[in-house]
């Protein structure tokens, strides 16, 4: 019993290693990041793209939903949350949104399985 729980931790942790946010300023019709923002700190009223990249994983036909929080004084402040439905036969979602509030952000999505965070 010890060995299957061993390896079914050791898949999940396999497989979301390949899955990754990435925030940028835009991003091609394949999913691939143009011009990445680095900084955990994104300043007021500035656009960002959020590009989930699932890597093998097929996110097609699933509902994620995504969360930005604000770090506030190390006390997340739910800023957005939305759920989407993926495009067909996709492993990457991207969605565009504007920062309001100046601070660090924490960036993720959630679908039916696994979590994804930046």
């Amino acid at each position: 019993m010890k060995q299957t729980i061993l390896i079914l931790t050791l898949f999940l942790f396999s497989n979301l290693a390949a899955q990754h946010i990435t925030v940028c300023k835009a991003y091609t019709e394949f999913g691939t990041p143009i011009d990445i923002i680095y900084s955990q700190n994104i300043a007021v009223n500035q656009s960002a793209c959020i590009l989930l990249n699932a890597g093998n994983k097929k996110l097609s036909e699933s509902t994620i939903t995504l969360f930005i929080d604000l770090n506030v004084n190390g006390v997340k402040q739910n800023q957005f949350t939305k759920n989407y439905q993926v495009e067909k036969n996709k492993n990457w979602f991207a969605s565009t949104t504007k920062f309001s509030r100046d601070g660090a952000y924490d960036i993720y999505f959630l679908d039916e399985i696994f979590s994804f965070a930046f």
